[in-house]
């Protein structure tokens, strides 16, 4: 099942177009079988295909994924959810002109459903297996699936959307637990230790070698050119200097002024420190590998 879509910025809600999937047909709409074009396309209009039947049961999946792909020569953002009464589970994907990426929508479980998880995985919302707990979810074994798209562009947008499909395998949190082994779960370096992935550290050595790599990159893209200490544009407008960071509006707009009244610019983190989340091992100490003795605190640094 493809499907081809062509919108119309709404001016109002910056809105290209609203496209709807529904699990099953309904008086108001008509199924789709293949590939349509959709030229205009309104708010107030709705389009119905068929889910391919291995994807109506998602009890036993990780997420939900659908492939998008941008025709067009305009950048856009796709927001994906599926909807069930007023909860939802949604997703987003950005879109360069002439590229396809897939929209993965991970599904959420509810405490009701699992037992004695929170036994086993004490005070945590996402558990080894997939389970991600929220009051937002779906029923994911009976209810017909509604997959919306909505898509934000400057100008008219041609969009495939494709191949709907379920994604991974969903084990649940005593499943997991039972497994030989399985505790501790989180290595030295505060990883997951069953699976392994492209940039995972194994070893100190490993993480000395990142160090190095990350220097490498921080001199090979440099800061931009005529900033101060501050990161403030030192060659452009100078205001007063308080010393501190604030705001000033400045010809009806609002800028960020630096502590020696340089224009600034914030983009990204600002700053980290050990004070921000915090990960609580009292009552888990099962769940990690290489905690220092009970009552002292234990920071190394690796250089």
């Amino acid at each position: 099942m493809r499907l081809l879509y062509r919108g119309l910025r709404n001016p109002f809600l910056s809105v290209l177009a609203a496209l709807l999937l529904h699990a099953s047909t309904s008086a108001d709409t008509v199924l789709v079988e293949g590939p349509i074009t959709l030229d205009d396309f309104g708010n107030e209009q709705e389009h119905t295909v068929q889910i391919p039947d291995d994807v109506r049961d998602l009890s036993g999946a990780l997420a939900i994924k659908v492939t998008v792909e941008n025709h067009s020569e305009t950048y856009c953002r796709v927001e994906s959810w599926i909807m069930e009464k007023w909860m939802n589970v949604n997703s987003a994907v950005h879109l360069p002109p002439g590229q396809a990426s897939d929209l993965t929508i991970f599904l959420t479980r509810h405490n009701d459903f699992l037992g004695n998880a929170s036994t086993l995985f004490p005070e945590m919302r996402a558990m080894p297996g997939g389970t991600i707990v929220h009051w937002a979810r779906i029923d994911l074994e009976n209810d017909p699936k509604t997959i919306s798209f909505t898509v934000f562009a400057e100008s008219p947008v041609n969009l495939e959307i494709s191949n709907i499909r379920s994604y991974g395998t969903y084990k649940s949190p005593q499943e997991m637990a039972a497994q030989d082994d399985f505790f501790p779960f989180i290595d030295q370096f505060g990883q997951y230790k069953h699976n392994d992935w492209p940039g995972k550290i194994h070893s100190e050595a490993e993480l000395r070698a990142t160090i190095s790599k990350e220097d490498l990159d921080l001199n090979n893209h440099p800061t931009p050119p005529n900033r101060n200490q501050y990161g403030g544009w030192a060659t452009g407008p100078k205001f007063e200097a308080t010393g501190y960071f604030r705001v000033e509006k400045i010809d009806g707009r609002w800028w960020l002024i630096d502590p020696s009244g340089c224009l600034f610019w914030s983009y990204g983190a600002t700053g980290f420190d050990f004070n921000f989340a915090e990960t609580k091992t009292e009552g888990r100490e099962n769940f990690f590998e290489g905690l220092p003795p009970t009552g002292r605190s234990q920071i190394r640094a690796i250089c």
